[in-house]
């Protein structure tokens, strides 16, 4: 079945064009010169260039070329190699784009060329020898200190509450919940293999990983300058969910060995970042609320030095120091150590915090020399109530519930995460029923998502199969799946398979829930309606009074859902030519739903239309249009120009307007 599934997905990816770069790598290189691809001096720099470096994509057309860096996302860097001649025009527009990390100049003539590259500070050097060119752009990329500054720092607030929940579920499920696999470390090499194939240099870097990679080592490869922490990067701040599962294990190592440095005395550090107006935004909106960093985050106690790091100028980005206040004893158990100095890393006296170290937003305000101060500190006592509170419904038992975490990357649209995470969930659950059931249903619903109702029809049958083997016949899971696969069938227009399945549903759902649930209701409703397309009208009218009684009697006095089933018990009487009862019901319906919901609310818009139907047939042709044209303002405001409704609603008023 997973093999179906994915070779019908990869059908479906092939068929979508992508604008994109590399995924895996997010430092680009792009060469613009006329004569790239001509001359045999610049297509054996290419190889070079190729073999020891990597990704490098060349242009010899200015608009083309410029066409491609603007099309590239902003969590993106460009490394741009530009001659002197085509550097003079394309800079000038440029410059400016976060996206632009670094220019060299390469050209035969450096005086003449560095008159005019004087005044854009991110051309680093006009260069004349290639190897040289190489040499320096090597030495950019393991400036680790000094690029971190311009890349997209992937944090989220608790404000913004999915995100910042499903955020940290995320690193909480890689760091211990997820346990690594035997065969992870081998299945990560052979995919970075497979990427950097033709870069000697990374090969030779991916081999001793792969032969020579111990636990113990693991800081001292993250801190190493190559493609296995460029990848990781990048899979972090995209949450490429696909390629964090290949490098849990790492990640796992990483913070074990942050766990076992970690600080015992409280820190103050710093760290430089370069954010957008909008990043800026969201912080100064989340003032008092938490912050996840949802990274690595390396920081130092030296103020001085990380201001250093802020040299770089653009007109969309703005200058900023967060100023962290660091207590072990109140990080709610994410840890974070010094780093010793050494080889692969330059920089003294850096302390690193592991993924996912939650803070409190404490300040923002703006300097004379227009640099933002961002002031955090670890979370305090009180705090850890407030956010174990706040993750209360995704825990059982002190342990992340694995279902409902993947059921929120449902609920907020991130249906290829969610898809990925079920998928690894069910060589997890092999052995337990009852979560593998789980699984199949959510995968069941992803594909319904994507109206792949035959797919999503599988999915969700054998969820069942298990459930019925290991549940009893009453528990309402069973009913659940049921309803799922009753909505696929009426998608299909398969009524009678509908209708069989939403009996089922029914049949479970009086045997769990007293006949006056809500759940019994919203059954009796799907019933109804499958009816009505059946025109079977008196089953339906049957299946939609039961589903009334019911809502009237729940204790809230504000329930829309009187309102609706007073609308489709007014639809059945209207198609059985039983006019005044219709009218009364609508009349009902509508002073229920103009009580309970917004004015616009569409399903106020039914009860208009339905009135002027029967108004119209009756004749009554004045007041018909007057419920009409309320209709259409209803769906005037909430509808696009070209939805079926406003058409039909518009024919509505003029056929009636003729009439008077």
């Amino acid at each position: 079945m997973l093999k179906k599934y994915y070779e019908l997905i990869d059908s479906i990816n092939k068929s979508i064009i992508r604008n994109a770069t590399d995924e895996f790598d997010s430092f680009s290189v792009l060469w613009l010169d006329n004569s790239v691809n001509t001359t045999q001096e610049n297509i054996h720099g290419q190889n070079l260039f190729r073999s020891s470096i990597g990704h490098l994509k060349t242009f010899d057309n200015v608009d083309r070329c410029e066409e491609y860096i603007r099309a590239t996302p902003i969590d993106e860097r460009l490394i741009f190699i530009v001659s002197g001649r085509l550097g003079r025009i394309l800079t000038p527009r440029i410059h400016h784009l976060r996206q632009v990390s670094s220019i060299y100049v390469y050209c035969l003539d450096k005086t003449i060329n560095e008159q005019w590259a004087v005044g854009y500070t991110k051309v680093k050097e006009i260069i004349t020898s290639f190897p040289k060119l190489i040499e320096k752009i090597q030495e950019e990329r393991s400036k680790r200190s000094e690029n971190e500054v311009n890349e997209i720092l992937p944090f989220s607030v608790s404000s913004q509450q999915h995100d910042f929940i499903a955020s940290q579920l995320l690193t909480n499920v890689l760091l211990s919940h997820l346990l690594p696999i035997q065969n992870d470390k081998s299945q990560l090499v052979n995919l970075l293999k497979e990427k950097y194939y033709d870069i000697d240099a990374e090969l030779k870097l991916l081999q001793a990983f792969e032969q020579n990679y111990s636990a113990n080592q693991a800081l001292d490869w993250y801190m190493r300058d190559s493609c296995i922490y460029r990848v990781l990067k990048r899979a972090i701040r995209q949450q490429n969910l696909k390629l964090l599962l290949s490098f849990r294990f790492f990640l796992q190592d990483v913070h074990q060995i942050i766990e076992s440095k970690k600080c015992t005395s409280p820190v103050r550090v710093y760290r430089s970042q370069l954010l957008t107006k909008s990043e800026l935004t969201e912080i100064y909106n989340s003032i008092n609320h938490f912050i996840s960093i949802n990274t690595f985050f390396s920081t130092s106690i030296c103020r001085e030095l990380v201001l250093m790091f802020l040299n770089q100028s653009s007109n969309d980005l703005e200058r900023v120091m967060f100023e962290i206040d660091a207590d072990p004893n109140h990080m709610l158990s994410k840890p974070f150590c010094f780093i010793e100095s050494n080889t692969c890393f330059r920089q003294t006296e850096e302390v690193l915090f592991t993924i996912g170290s939650v803070f409190r937003l404490t300040e923002l305000h703006q300097e004379a020399d227009g640099l933002w101060i961002v002031r955090l500190t670890s979370c305090a006592d009180e705090d850890e109530k407030q956010l174990k509170e706040i993750f209360k419904p995704y825990y059982l038992d002190d342990k992340i519930n694995l279902i409902a975490f993947g059921n929120l990357l449902i609920k907020l649209n991130r249906l290829a995460d969610a898809e990925k995470f079920f998928v690894q969930l069910i060589n997890e659950y092999v052995d337990q029923p009852c979560h593998l059931a789980d699984c199949y249903f959510a995968l069941g619903i992803i594909a319904e998502e994507r109206k792949m109702y035959d797919v999503s029809l599988d999915w969700h049958k054998t969820s069942l199969e298990i459930k019925v083997k290991n549940l009893s016949e009453n528990d309402i899971s069973l009913a659940e799946s049921y309803k799922h696969i009753g909505e696929i069938h009426l998608q299909k227009s398969d009524y009678k398979q509908a209708l069989a399945a939403y009996l089922r549903a029914l049949n479970v759902s009086l045997q769990v829930y007293d006949e006056n649930h809500v759940r019994v209701a919203m059954c009796y409703t799907k019933l109804g309606g499958i009816y009505q397309k059946q025109e079977d009208y008196k089953d339906a009218l049957s299946c939609y009074k039961k589903a009334l009684a019911i809502q009237q009697k729940q204790p809230s006095d504000d329930n829309p859902d009187v309102g609706i089933a007073y609308n489709n018990v007014a639809i059945i009487y209207a198609c059985l030519n039983q006019y005044d009862l219709a009218f009364e019901c609508y009349e009902k319906a509508l002073e229920n739903l103009q009580r309970t919901l917004s004015p616009l609310h569409l399903e106020v818009a039914v009860s208009y239309c339905g009135l002027g139907l029967i108004c119209e047939h009756k004749n009554e042709f004045e007041k018909a249009l007057s419920f009409y044209e309320k209709t259409g303002v209803i769906y005037r405001q909430t509808l696009s120009s070209t939805h079926a409704d406003v058409i039909e609603i518009e024919r509505h008023i003029r056929r009636i307007s003729s009439k008077l």
